[in-house]
């Protein structure tokens, strides 16, 4: 978030830290409860074609409607 506002960004950038049950029903909640522009995720799974349909990022995009960026 440093990098972002030194390199000008003037949007709102923030983060949270949740805890509970299952992972991915705490983002998709977190995610349909905010006002977010942009969900930012990572996943290991990329590696093949199964892995990244069956993975955790793969059920979180498709329960959510706004858009996600993916890192590897």
């Amino acid at each position: 978030m440093k990098q972002c506002k030194e390199a000008g960004c003037n949007n709102k950038i923030s983060y949270k830290f949740r805890t509970g049950g299952n992972a991915i029903d705490e983002i998709v909640n977190e995610v349909k409860e905010g006002s977010y522009d942009l969900v930012v995720l990572k996943s290991t799974s990329i590696d093949s074609w199964m892995k990244s349909l069956f993975s955790d990022t793969r059920k979180i995009i498709s329960n959510i409607t706004i858009p996600v960026l993916i890192v590897q």
